[in-house]
């Protein structure tokens, strides 16, 4: 337990190709400090916070070796590391061998599991254990992004690395940030009548602002139209395809752009995919191409139009503001962003893109009609994740956080 009797945490993030994970941990941690101020915090995840990712002083993280996928697709080896040369057997076992370090000396009053309930390819399964003999006041919760992603490989996934077991006996809730009638994760993930009644859907997580407001961004920008375009595609390790179409729409309209872009290429885009990129850039400058931004939610606030993938923080981002948007969802086998971009359009809340409909012409037309006809419906989705979090926490706990009740 922390200092001042607030409870301590442990966040395990998982993330294999993207920030997407990371960020999430990030922004839960951020709130529940903002109820149990002298929190103590113990971050654990692959990713290495970069951009606009930065964990706070208060809180600590141990950073595990980072992998990749593959290209295997499910149910073979899709996992490798993503620098080490070794073999994912003793890449695996160092990473558990850490993780059951960390339980060993560090007792917290509850674990917080991101996504796969045994971790990456089981190795979380010997650090719950120790915990739950060792420390058996520790409360263990499972978070879920709205949509898990096709139900039977999911669950096909969860069971080979020995899930099911964990969320019979150890979990004590299961927490989906989103909502029932977007994806019933109950009936979508096959759970069982014991799992299923500790699962809890606490609404979708609200961005705010993080350090300048949208007129200070702007104004920072020195738009040249008055009318801002943001294209963002997470981490951007993946993300060419994409970027090159709108670069190409750019180039290809016969009349000057009438609107300011600027595209976030995502730290994670290989460097000689960012230079083929920046030959693309129109000649007059209405584009500019970052590698990253400080605070990209405060970007997203500013813009008149979002280009970007479906990931669940950035819909969180522009739904939390009300942002027209064109979603181009990433193409998976799970089908994560596809069934939430298909979800989003289906209520009238952004343009939907497929991959395989991606062309310069369609997206910029897209793009045209959202800035001639901005006014979009305020999101009739649950926003308020965050402050149903730490009530789910604090019933958990048994210890009401500080503050809660003047919080949105």
């Amino acid at each position: 337990m922390a200092a001042g009797g607030d409870p301590s945490v442990l966040l395990y993030s998982f993330e294999g190709g993207g920030l997407g994970h990371l960020s999430r941990a990030l922004t839960i941690g951020r709130s529940l400090r903002t109820r149990w101020p002298a929190m103590a915090q113990l971050l654990v995840a692959s990713g290495l916070p970069t951009g606009s990712l930065t964990v706070p002083p208060e809180t600590e993280f141990v950073k595990l070796p980072s992998y990749r996928w593959s290209g295997q697709a499910w149910p073979g080896a899709p996992f490798m590391p993503r620098v080490m040369p070794i073999g994912f057997g003793p890449f695996l076992a160092m990473r558990r061998e850490m993780l059951l370090a960390v339980a060993r000396h560090f007792r917290p009053d509850l674990v917080l599991v991101d996504y796969m309930p045994a971790g990456l390819a089981g190795e979380l399964t010997p650090m719950l254990r120790e915990l739950q003999h060792a420390a058996p006041g520790t409360r263990f919760v499972l978070g879920l992004r709205d949509i898990a992603g096709n139900g039977p490989i999911v669950r096909q996934i969860w069971s080979r690395y020995g899930a099911d077991p964990l969320l019979e006996e150890l979990y004590d809730r299961i927490l989906v940030f989103g909502q029932r009638d977007v994806y019933d994760a109950v009936a979508q993930l096959a759970l069982s009548p014991r799992v299923a009644a500790k699962v809890r859907y606490v609404g979708y997580l609200r961005r705010e602002t993080r350090t300048r407001s949208p007129q200070q961004v702007r104004s920072e920008l020195g738009l040249r139209t008055g009318r801002l375009v943001l294209v963002t595609v997470g981490g951007g390790g993946d993300a060419y395809r994409d970027l090159r179409a709108v670069l190409q729409a750019l180039r290809a309209r016969p009349a000057a752009v009438p609107f300011d872009c600027v595209v976030v290429a995502g730290p994670l885009m290989p460097v000689a995919e960012r230079k083929r990129l920046q030959a693309l850039l129109p000649a007059d400058r209405s584009l500019r191409l970052l590698d990253a931004v400080v605070d990209l939610v405060d970007y997203v606030a500013a813009a008149d139009v979002v280009v970007a993938r479906a990931g669940y923080n950035t819909v969180c981002e522009i739904l939390s503001f009300a942002r027209p948007a064109v979603l181009i969802p990433r193409a998976t086998v799970n089908r994560e962003q596809l069934l939430r971009a298909e979800a989003l359009a289906q209520r009238g809340l952004a343009r939907l893109i497929r991959p395989d409909e991606l062309t310069p012409e369609r997206l910029l037309g897209a793009i045209d009609d959202l800035l001639a006809q901005p006014d979009l419906p305020r999101s009739a989705l649950d926003l308020n994740g965050l402050p149903a979090t730490a009530s789910e926490l604090a019933a958990l706990l048994g210890r009401q956080p500080r503050g809660i009740a003047e919080l949105p």
